[in-house]
């Protein structure tokens, strides 16, 4: 529910000492969008890791016949 209202939107914040909240001001909002934007660089580097190995392990198994 909260990530369609997020979507849609509406700015809902999360941290590990507050919840959810909402913003109180313009530094709860920069904050958030600096966690998020860190959160998919994360993301965006283990999946692309993960497509790597993937290409890998296809090739090898094109070698080796399997």
């Amino acid at each position: 529910r909260i990530h369609a209202e997020r979507k849609s939107g509406i700015l809902i914040m999360a941290d590990c000492v507050h919840g959810y909240f909402l913003p109180e001001d313009t530094y709860d909002v920069r904050r958030f969008i600096h966690s998020m934007s860190n959160r998919s660089k994360e993301i965006a580097a283990v999946s692309r890791a993960a497509e790597d190995a993937l290409a890998k392990m296809e090739n090898q198994e094109q070698i080796n016949g399997w």
